[in-house]
């Protein structure tokens, strides 16, 4: 039966759920270097100034931008991805918590709804009880009340008898 105590095997579930989900955020955090700075709010290239010495310098420039632009994409795209495995974990400990407390009250409330057909066939039993109880009682007055009869007309006859 469903109580408030302690003892109840089902709070062990919403606990390791719980227990579950923490640990998946932690492991998320420190293992996967989810790191919220302001560093990692950067999307725009942030280009070094740079002096057009020669003609041939510019294809030298030209590598050195490329290359500082393709390893920014990739910060920002490691970045991203971070930052969207940290939603997702966040979205999927909500959602384990929500399921395990929805599976928690639904069996607290079917709980409720057998003790309350039980208290209701008890009723119906008590009451049968309290009629069988009244019918006795009824019975018994009846035969109080004859056998009071039975003892006067005995009382009478011995008295008739055996006058004094």
């Amino acid at each position: 039966m469903g109580n408030c105590n302690g003892d109840d095997p089902r709070k062990i579930y919403v606990i390791a759920a719980t227990l579950a989900c923490a640990f998946l955020l932690l492991y998320t955090i420190f293992f996967c270097n989810v790191k919220v700075t302001q560093a990692s709010f950067h999307f725009f290239i942030k280009p070094t100034p740079a002096t057009i010495n020669a003609s041939d310098a510019l294809p030298a420039q030209f590598e050195q931008y490329k290359k500082t632009l393709d390893e920014n994409y990739k910060n920002n795209i490691e970045i991203m991805d971070r930052k969207v495995t940290l939603l997702l974990t966040i979205i999927g400990i909500a959602v384990t918590l929500w399921v395990g407390i929805n599976v928690i009250n639904s069996s607290y409330k079917e709980d409720i709804y057998r003790m309350k057909e039980e208290l209701a066939k008890s009723q119906e039993q008590i009451k049968k009880q309290q009629d069988e109880i009244n019918e006795y009682n009824k019975i018994l007055s009846a035969t109080s009340s004859a056998t009071q009869d039975l003892k006067i007309t005995l009382d009478n006859l011995i008295a008739m008898l055996h006058p004094r």
